[in-house]
């Protein structure tokens, strides 16, 4: 019996371990920056129309930092950011590239927005949602932090906070403190803003370094998956069953509960276009699964593959369960052993017992 103190202390340690664990390596940690696929590779590639009738691309953006904006009109906490933005793109727009990509929008509805709100940086259309795809898009807004030589830094999801963007634009330009961004981003901001609803936005226009100009177009980079050998064009029900097919394969990263084949949102519909037109090219499944994995991980499938990490968070919560249960029935064991050897023991003797006196 007195071991079992010490068993039920291994128990309860080892159901609550791999909560522990999760909670150590997040605690601490900001929530706005969401670990990506991307962070360390090469900036996807994108070639967008741009508002003002021009084209950028990804190449385009070499050679200098750049920040890239995912927004939507409808999305309020992109509303609440687009002032810091303009704020930081007036400040650093001669050594930092400012790009804002609208997520699910048309022309016309963009043009109401700026018009109204106004912008100092080019404003992208991404048409199908198919660059909103390569960087992994699960949500706007969503802010994407690039240096000189292409390769994505950091991102951070949802809104800005001025410590945010300082922090980030310091990382960008490391010859430069914080603390001097800090300084530049709030002189901007107390700066008299112009009339952003008067017929003449020429105070808003980039002049300079932070012309749209400078960002000249260029090819879109090819798909790093080519089609595997020569294929032949997929008859239409053929290509349909096999876009739904792969379509319940992979998760919905805005529900996250369904796949896309299931969910009713923009990016699933996106996602499932671009299934179907990656089929259409002639990759095969497990390519156009590895390409969106390039993009969100491997979470993205449904069903991830149980290997290296993925295999030990399968197995993590199985090995607690079996070592719980394992533990639990060894303390029954020894409990009901020791009750069994407390009910066979013999009486005890009492050396001084106690003596009942004669009666009278």
């Amino acid at each position: 019996m007195k071991r079992r103190p010490l068993t039920v202390a291994l128990v309860g340690l080892t159901l609550t371990l791999p909560l522990l664990l999760l909670f150590l390596f997040s605690f601490g940690k900001d929530p706005r920056r969401v670990p990506a696929p991307l962070i360390g590779a090469p900036l996807p590639a994108f070639d967008l129309p741009a508002l003002d009738g021009g084209r950028i691309s990804s190449t385009s953006l070499l050679g200098k930092p750049a920040v890239i904006n995912f927004w939507a009109t409808w999305c309020e906490p992109c509303r609440a950011e687009h002032g810091l933005l303009q704020q930081g793109a007036r400040a650093f727009g001669a050594r930092i590239q400012f790009v804002g990509i609208a997520f699910d929008e048309s022309r016309e509805q963009l043009a109401r927005f700026i018009e109204q709100l106004g912008s100092v940086y080019p404003m992208l259309i991404d048409e199908g949602g198919r660059a909103a795809i390569s960087f992994g898009l699960t949500g706007v807004p969503e802010t994407w932090f690039v240096d000189a030589a292409g390769v994505v830094r950091q991102k951070v999801a949802g809104a800005l906070t001025p410590e945010v963007l300082v922090t980030q634009l310091g990382a960008l330009l490391a010859d430069t403190r914080p603390s001097d961004i800090a300084e530049q981003v709030e002189s901007r901001s107390e700066q008299s803003t112009p009339d952003l609803c008067t017929d003449d936005a020429s105070s808003l226009a980039p002049t300079g370094a932070e012309s749209s100009a400078e960002l000249r177009p260029q090819p879109l980079a090819k798909l790093s998956a080519e089609p595997s050998g020569e294929h032949a064009t997929l008859p239409e029900p053929e290509l349909e069953r096999r876009t739904q097919a792969l379509a319940e394969q992979l998760l919905c990263p805005v529900c996250q509960g369904s796949s896309i084949a299931d969910s009713p949102t923009t990016m699933a519909r996106n996602m499932k276009a671009e299934v179907r037109n990656l089929l259409s090219r002639g990759l095969d499944e497990e390519q156009i699964l590895q390409h969106f994995e390039r993009s969100y991980g491997e979470m993205i499938r449904m069903k991830p593959r149980a290997a290296g990490l993925n295999l030990l968070l399968f197995a993590l919560p199985g090995f607690a369960l079996l070592t719980g249960l394992t533990l639990a029935l060894r303390t029954l064991r020894a409990a009901s052993r020791g009750k069994g050897d407390s009910d066979s023991a013999p009486p005890s003797r009492d050396r001084n017992p106690r003596r009942t006196p004669p009666a009278a």
